[in-house]
């Protein structure tokens, strides 16, 4: 385990717990996809990039809106609600990865085949 995967586990292991329920398929889609991870370990992972993002994003939105809207309190709530979309965006994409991987090792397979 890294230190990204260990820091993801303590910070958000007990949550990841939690999302296991809600996504039964991910064990098999992370063994047929060739990633080393347990279905836990992927869902902490997933959580601690989406929670890095929302950190990176608030002040970043928060800073650019403030210039152009010219209003401080409407740039920053703006700026919350744009990061928890893009939080919730990289949480889903994230969580979409081994499936890209299994197309991806599919149409391989499907092109090596003579018929």
């Amino acid at each position: 385990m890294g230190l990204y995967t260990q820091t993801a586990f303590l910070m958000f292991g007990k949550l990841g717990n939690l999302f296991l329920d809600y996504f039964p398929d991910l064990k098999l889609q992370l063994k047929q996809a060739n990633l080393k991870y347990s279905s836990h370990e992927y869902i902490t992972i997933c959580l601690m990039t989406a929670f890095i993002v929302f950190l990176f994003e608030v002040p970043l939105l928060s800073f650019i809106l403030g210039f152009v809207l010219r209003s401080f309190l409407f740039s920053f709530i703006s700026s919350i609600t744009l990061s928890l979309i893009l939080s919730f965006g990289f949480f889903y994409l994230f969580l979409q990865y081994p499936k890209l991987l299994i197309r991806n090792r599919a149409k391989k397979i499907d092109e090596v085949l003579p018929f």
